[in-house]
């Protein structure tokens, strides 16, 4: 893709999915008004706003703010393609972003069900 071609992609999930949608889609718990515990400073109180719409979130002690796209890198740690071929898959947004035979993609579907089956273990030994 190029560089037009993904800015031209991120506006339009930027622009279909909101902060909470996605933070509740990554498992990230808020309260009724959309606040969580900031996973960008570790704070222990829900300072961190997701807002609805596109207006993104932003943590009122860090300071650290961003769109959905954002989120999803900052919360998952990966690439700015990998979050926006995670949101595209995840809300069912429709747009083909790679050709489903490139090795690549592959290579991070591999990586996926490795941090699937990390996070399953890792929920299954505080049991």
């Amino acid at each position: 893709m190029t560089q037009e071609e993904i800015r031209y992609v991120a506006d339009i999930i930027r622009n279909s999915v909101s902060a909470l949608d996605a933070g509740h889609a990554l498992g990230i718990h808020t309260d009724y008004k959309g606040r969580c515990k900031c996973f960008i400073h570790g704070g222990e109180h829900m300072n961190m706003k997701l807002y609805d719409e596109n207006r993104g979130y932003y943590c009122f002690v860090c300071h650290a703010y961003g769109n959905v796209i954002d989120l999803v890198k900052n919360y998952t740690h990966c690439s700015f393609m990998d979050a926006i071929e995670w949101l595209n898959e995840s809300f069912n947004i429709g747009i083909t972003i790679r050709p489903k035979d490139d090795p690549y993609e592959r290579r991070r579907r591999a990586i996926q069900r490795m941090r699937q089956k990390e996070k399953e273990n890792a929920n299954g030994s505080h049991s």
